[in-house]
């Protein structure tokens, strides 16, 4: 608590008023505070590993649902595409400050198009040649056609009519993704003001 320098007796006929000055310090005042921070980003913290547990323990008991009912085969890692996968989300990472002047890093899911860029050979001068690289060309572009429209619903790889309880697994594992970005920021910001406390404890 902060320190204030009270001035008077407490008895006696000719006692002097109290005079309270100001706060001799406000550091007890910066600890109290990130105490209190402190204790309020933990019990975050905890709920949100909390609901991330539940999140993934149902998703994989939905998945194993899934499993069961299109047979474990048409559910596995068999059924991903060795080549032509793209990322669906991406982690973004920000440099914040706490309203205690703290630095720390955030962690954001964002989504992406999941498109790629092809490249074209401009040194071809033979129209045979030139035919042949446009019908190749139009091939590429119905096949990554194909491939992003796979990359945009991942979910078909295992099912052309997905069940329910497949659908519901990836909608926990995206919540469950969420979440971790969460966590991650949460344990970011937490680290970040248990330094300061230390470093104001050592004055």
């Amino acid at each position: 608590m902060s320190k204030w320098l009270i001035k008077g007796t407490l008895c006696g006929r000719n006692a002097a008023p109290f005079v309270i000055t100001h706060p001799m310090s406000s550091l007890d005042d910066d600890l109290d505070e990130l105490a209190v921070e402190r204790l309020i980003l933990l019990d975050d913290l905890l709920k949100n590993k909390q609901m991330l547990a539940e999140y993934m323990k149902t998703g994989f008991f939905n998945l194993g649902k899934a499993r069961y009912s299109l047979g474990c085969h048409a559910v596995s890692a068999l059924r991903i595409p060795e080549t032509s996968i793209f990322a669906s989300t991406k982690i973004q990472s920000n440099q914040e400050i706490s309203n205690f002047g703290v630095k720390y890093t955030s962690r954001k899911i964002s989504k992406t198009d999941g498109t790629k860029v092809g490249s074209t050979d401009e040194h071809l001068t033979d129209c045979g040649q030139r035919r042949q690289v446009e019908e190749l060309a139009d091939m590429d572009a119905h096949l990554e056609e194909l491939e992003e429209r796979a990359n945009k619903e991942p979910i078909n790889w295992f099912s052309a009519l997905p069940p329910v309880c497949l659908r519901h697994a990836q909608s926990q594992f995206e919540s469950a993704l969420q979440l971790a970005a969460e966590c991650a920021s949460l344990q970011e910001k937490l680290a970040a003001l248990n330094n300061r406390y230390s470093s104001l404890m050592a004055q």
